[in-house]
Formats: C-alpha cells, structure tokens, sequence
C-alpha cells in the first residue's frame, strides 16, 4: 500500500502543477522485492528474459519499453520474432503493401514495433521494413501474411554462433 500511497502523492503533485517528490529511500528496492516473492518458489523460479540480438540499425531504434516488451513477452508463451517485408512493384501489383501485411499479421500476434530501413535489398530494391512481432502463430502462418517471400522471419534468442538466425525465402 505503501507505492500506491506514494504513487497517488505524485500524481496529485503533477496535477497541481508541482514538481513530483523524489521515491523514498528504499521503497524501489522493497517493491521489487515483493515482485521476487510474489513468484513462485520465490526470485529463483522467475525466468531470466530472453536476450535480444538485434543488429544496430534495428537496436538503436527501440526505446527501452519496446526492449522490455520483446523481453517480457518471450518469456511469457510467445515468441519474438522479426519479419522482414521487403516491398516491391509486383507487390504493389498484387496488393501487398506493408500496410496490407500490418493487417495481415495483427491476427497473429501483438506487433511490438515496425521499423523502415534503407539500404540494399534483396531483389535490388532500398527499403526494408523490419515487423518486430510477439507471436505464438508458426513462421508458415507469418510468411504467408507477409506476402509468401518476405526476406527474413527471425527468433530470438540468437541463433547459435556461425549461423544466420531463422533465414527464410
């Protein structure tokens, strides 16, 4: 009761145009610790979120909530997954545009963020967009969503050194 105290004083802070207290000393650190015995079998049973491996371009574009999202969210029955859409004008052509593909995958799982990248592509194109995805849908059900060839559907964690995480065509 005591955050929820605290919480509400701040809150009432803000609203009257205030600037809000610091936390008291300790109470951060209590309130985790409740999170600790709250699982159970205590902080132990609690399983370790899963690392991400995103290359920089990807990475440096998350803010930290997206990060804890794709974390927490593997770690709870789904899976993180990043799709590549690579959009071209035969696509276009057949009605697959990345927001045709965003409708498409929304069913399928909770789309955490969608990045657009330049560069070189497959098929001599310059624009990816990266789908960060938390699914429990299989890479079949998200290919076909994205069009049958998306460049890329990745898992975290990491594929094992030396090889290209989950390369799919």
């Amino acid at each position: 009761m005591e955050g929820l105290r605290e919480i509400e004083q701040r809150v009432r802070q803000l609203a009257a145009g205030k600037q809000a207290a610091p936390v008291p000393p300790g109470l951060l650190s209590r309130l985790e610790a409740l999170d600790a015995e709250g699982a159970p079998g205590g902080s132990a049973a609690k399983a370790a979120p899963a690392a991400l491996a995103l290359e920089e371009a990807v990475a440096s574009r998350l803010s930290a909530a997206e990060r804890e999202q794709l974390t927490t969210g593997a770690t709870d029955g789904r899976r993180a997954v990043r799709l590549d859409f690579i959009p071209g004008a035969d696509r276009a052509a057949n009605g697959i545009t990345i927001n045709s593909v965003r409708e498409r995958v929304a069913p399928l799982g909770e789309t955490v963020k969608v990045l657009p990248l330049s560069g070189p592509a497959a098929g001599g194109g310059a624009l990816t967009f990266v789908l960060l995805l938390l699914t429990e849908a299989s890479d079949a059900a998200l290919l076909e969503a994205a069009g049958a060839r998306p460049r890329r559907c990745a898992r975290w964690p990491s594929s094992p050194p030396g090889t290209r995480p989950g390369a799919l065509a």
